[in-house]
């Protein structure tokens, strides 16, 4: 469980308006972002949103890859605008190391232009960026979970009223983000969209199980909050006569998707309820 879920707490210093980052909390070993001398490889901008690519080793992309995750991170802009339009200046910022994961703590700041920064660990022989249409989805799908804690954080979304409640909101947030942004990603494509897998609607009792016994480890809120936010958008989708989308000319489906996410994010309910 710890190797699919979100791994990551962010906390917010109201009165320096920073965010305070830790993920890979399970690590042992420190990276020391802050020490390492990073690469430029790309940067990119769209509606006032910025985007940068950094390595620790000099690397070249070609001119296509650029073109291709410019293409990529304008339309995860113009998507995450619509879903977050409190935001019109926000900072990805995009850190690609080799070798074993680690642990990293990072501070960025959340006032004129919300930061966030991301860290995608490759082994020594893998590809610079993923190379498949679907991985590279999945990688602007975490990016935007993130972005979506940030935003949670600051207080740019509403909050339930208890600390129990609030927290599985942020993750459930970010399930939400996930489920309707990668399809979104893929609109107007003939991409095939990965559907969440049929038995989640038979895993909620397990899910809160898992909760129940590891309540204060991330991984296990972030299950049972995914699992409580699936199951919801199912019914949202089955109530509106919709199955979930396939492709990427699904566009209803898609869109049903997008709304779903954008109404779930701005309400302030208890992801059990």
């Amino acid at each position: 469980m710890k190797s699919k879920l979100s791994d990551t707490e962010v906390h917010y210093i109201a009165a320096e308006e920073q965010l305070v980052w830790r993920r890979n909390t399970s690590e042992t070993q420190l990276l020391d972002v802050a020490a390492q001398q990073w690469q430029e490889l790309h940067a990119g901008q769209s509606n006032g949103w910025r985007w940068q690519l950094l390595s620790a080793e000099p690397e070249e992309l070609p001119t296509a890859t650029k073109q291709e995750w410019d293409a990529l991170f304008t339309r995860f802009v113009e998507v995450s605008r619509g879903l977050l339009p409190q935001r019109d200046k926000v900072q990805l910022t995009l850190y690609l190391p080799r070798g074993d994961k680690q642990q990293v703590r990072m501070t960025t700041h959340s006032s004129e232009r919300l930061e966030i920064p991301y860290v995608y660990w490759r082994e020594q022989a893998d590809a610079l960026l993923p190379e498949q249409f679907n991985e590279r989805v999945d990688l602007l799908a975490a990016l935007g979970a993130e972005l979506q804690l940030a935003a949670y954080v600051s207080g740019d979304l509403p909050r339930p009223n208890t600390p129990e409640a609030t927290l599985l909101k942020k993750h459930a947030n970010s399930a939400c983000w996930r489920l309707a942004v990668r399809p979104a990603l893929a609109l107007g494509t003939a991409q095939i969209i990965q559907a969440p897998p049929s038995a989640f609607s038979d895993m909620e009792a397990s899910a809160s199980k898992v909760y129940q016994e590891h309540r204060n480890e991330i991984p296990a809120q972030a299950f049972y909050a995914t699992v409580l936010l699936v199951n919801e958008a199912d019914g949202y989708m089955a109530e509106a006569d919709l199955n979930w989308p396939l492709r990427g000319s699904d566009t209803r489906e898609i869109n049903a998707l997008l709304d779903f996410c954008k109404s779930y994010l701005m309400t302030a309910k208890d992801p059990r309820t």
